[in-house]
């Protein structure tokens, strides 16, 4: 059903679609240095997450809209993707990184939902304390409820 989990609904995507993407269950405490994606965890400055990583996670979003020819209401969810780079790591790596994700969920089939559009592109939000850049990312979907 769309809308019941949207940042898991995105990381299964990304999985699925991106070779270098290994999803991790958010229940796991200590996790290998191969999985690199996230949903539901915000902790970007945690040391026991990996470097090199991908954190989705639910934003506000906008109001339910009625359509009353239809009997449909518009229903929207929104996330934010956060990229985490390597330790002094190139940020080349992690702009390429972004932009496959950018252009594999831009306007994606996500079953149920209607449209998946990014509100932006990717831009860099920081450089943390070890040197790693991390960008950030806003993506909203939409889906029908009759």
């Amino acid at each position: 059903m769309a809308g019941v989990n949207f940042p898991k609904d995105l990381a299964t995507f990304l999985d699925t679609n991106i070779a270098t993407l290994r999803l991790v269950s958010t229940s796991a405490v200590s996790v290998s240095p191969n999985n690199n994606l996230f949903y539901n965890v915000r902790m970007l400055d945690n040391d026991s997450l990996p470097s090199n990583i991908v954190c989705i996670f639910s934003t506000k979003p906008r109001r339910a809209s009625r359509s009353f020819s239809g009997c449909k209401e518009l229903r929207y969810k929104r996330a934010t993707i956060l990229v985490r780079g390597d330790i002094n790591g190139s940020n080349e790596d992690i702009e390429d990184l972004c932009e496959t994700i950018y252009e594999t969920l831009q306007s994606a089939n996500l079953g149920s939902y209607k449209d998946v559009v990014f509100r932006d592109g990717f831009e860099q939000m920081t450089i943390d304390e070890q040197s790693r850049y991390i960008w950030v990312a806003d993506i909203d979907a939409w889906y029908e409820r009759t």
